[in-house]
């Protein structure tokens, strides 16, 4: 009797420390969904609007060019080819200066105020009576906008886990095709509505309306960017969700920025994901710069007016969002990185031999070009792949984020003069043939590196006592399903071990 009393006294006791347990996972779930909910709505809104408007300041000028810029400044060399290229060369220069800036200045306060420069010097382009002043301004606007994409990659990979990283990555990466298919409409409608108001040429009128829409939006980050879980100063984020944010943080071995130093920028030149990464995010970016010139061959072919070379590109860049986030979902549902880049990377490779061989139907040579489209969502996979291996040292990620970005930046100031030169646009002569050899180079490396590495160590893991308290709290870990719920983990938490999987 005794024994039987004692039985459904450590019975009753078992259940309640069970439903205990449970309670407390459900209560995790519910601040889980709370808070992506809430960094979403603030922070991913500001982020989709910031870059829409970064890009379509970044790509207005071809729509320019189009819409009578050529015309009117009387641009028949290779003067479109360099305003890329002086764009890139401000790239370049601000890319690695801005993120270690971004190291000791808040994010909230460098990204909104660089947004709001590169603004006022959109505004000027409307001003230009010569090439010169678009090549001044180009600069400029290249040499502040440099901080925006690896910026906020890295306030995301402080703030998201790596199941729901990739996502957010191709949304940032989609909204600049959402700037781009902007571009198109704006200065289609500009053209159509403006063209001649106030003496002013249509194509200025474009560059008025991006610079008053770009610095608004400028001002909001300054409000919207939530910085990281340690020193945020979001109003939108209570106490209790920047605790159980830094926790979220903890358990993926996601490290809070702690300064830059001598030891970690060693680190970073000395490891494999930067070397290992940078071809192919390179190859990537500048094979993708081929989009670019699909209006120039559809004007090529007399068979549209001004304002059908401005839309159609649009179906292109409507294109691009909607691969960009299929492939993140598929990684991230999958947990694979690797493949799924490589899929991507397929699809520019049949459109780069279209192209080459040009002398096909009209819908296949249509086709080859927006087939480009497809892959610019494998560029935002690779850089979230690097960010989760990054994952154990907040300054590494942002540093080698930035280094790629650099170099792909690099190469799209050096090559166009060689591979899309635009005396001879739209057919290029050697243009396309490159852009094979580049992407076959990249996916070969892409391979290799998606096996070989899950054996690899991260060079960036951080200290084994916050690795352990990641593992330790196996009920307690996150999983986000696409319905945002959690999952309980029965291993490693940590980001290091997540990234090696992810490939």
């Amino acid at each position: 009797m005794s024994g039987d009393t004692t039985t459904t006294v450590v019975s009753y006791a078992d259940d309640i420390e069970t439903r205990d347990s449970e309670h407390d996972v459900e209560d995790a779930r519910k601040q889980d969904r709370k808070l992506r909910f809430k960094l979403d709505l603030f922070f991913m809104t500001y982020v989709v609007l910031s870059y829409t408007l970064k890009f379509l300041d970044q790509s207005n000028y071809t729509y320019a060019y189009v819409s009578g810029m050529q015309e009117d400044l009387g641009l028949y060399g290779n003067e479109l080819t360099w305003m890329g290229t002086i764009f890139s060369i401000g790239y370049i220069i601000g890319t690695v200066p801005t993120q270690l800036l971004i190291t000791a200045i808040r994010p909230s306060y460098l990204l909104p105020t660089v947004e709001i420069i590169w603004g006022i010097f959109v505004l000027c382009m409307a001003a230009a009576k010569s090439v010169n002043t678009i090549y001044a301004m180009r600069f400029l606007i290249g040499l502040f906008e440099a901080s925006s994409y690896p910026g906020l990659i890295a306030v995301m990979a402080s703030w998201y886990t790596p199941r729901e990283l990739g996502k957010r990555v191709a949304i940032l990466q989609s909204a600049s095709a959402l700037g781009a298919m902007w571009a198109g409409y704006l200065q289609a409608a500009v053209f159509a509505g403006l063209d001649g108001s106030h003496g002013l040429p249509g194509w200025k009128w474009g560059f008025i309306v991006n610079g008053c829409i770009t610095i608004p939006v400028g001002l909001l980050g300054y409000f919207l960017i939530p910085d990281s879980p340690s020193n945020t100063r979001a109003r939108y984020l209570t106490p209790t969700d920047i605790s159980f944010a830094s926790s979220r943080m903890a358990k993926v071995g996601r490290a809070a920025p702690k300064g830059l130093t001598r030891a970690t920028i060693w680190k970073v030149l000395t490891s494999w994901p930067l070397w290992a990464f940078i071809l192919p995010y390179g190859f990537w970016v500048i094979n993708g710069q081929a989009i670019s010139f699909f209006s120039l061959w559809l004007k090529s072919t007399g068979r549209y007016s001004t304002v059908k070379v401005n839309l159609i590109p649009t179906g292109g860049y409507a294109l691009e969002i909607f691969t960009a986030i299929f492939w993140a979902a598929i990684s991230d549902a999958t947990n694979t990185r690797w493949p799924v880049i490589v899929f991507s990377g397929l699809f520019g490779l049949f459109g780069a031999i279209v192209l080459t061989v040009w002398d096909v139907s009209f819908n296949l040579h249509f086709a080859g070009h927006i087939l480009i489209f497809a892959t610019i969502g494998g560029s935002a996979l690779i850089l979230t792949w690097v960010s989760e291996i990054a994952g154990g040292n907040a300054e590494a990620r942002i540093l080698i984020v930035a280094l790629l970005n650099t170099f792909a930046y690099v190469l799209n100031a050096a090559l166009p003069f060689a591979m899309f030169p635009s005396k001879q646009a739209p057919h290029y002569k050697y243009g396309y043939q490159i852009s094979i050899a580049f992407w076959v180079v990249a996916i070969l490396i892409i391979i290799p590196v998606g096996i070989l590495s899950r054996g690899w160590a991260s060079p960036f893991d951080v200290q084994e006592e916050v690795a352990e308290s990641g593992r330790g709290s196996a009920s307690q870990s996150i999983k986000e399903d696409e319905e945002g719920d959690l999952e309980e983990k029965d291993g490693g938490a940590g980001e290091s071990v997540a990234a090696q999987k992810a490939i």
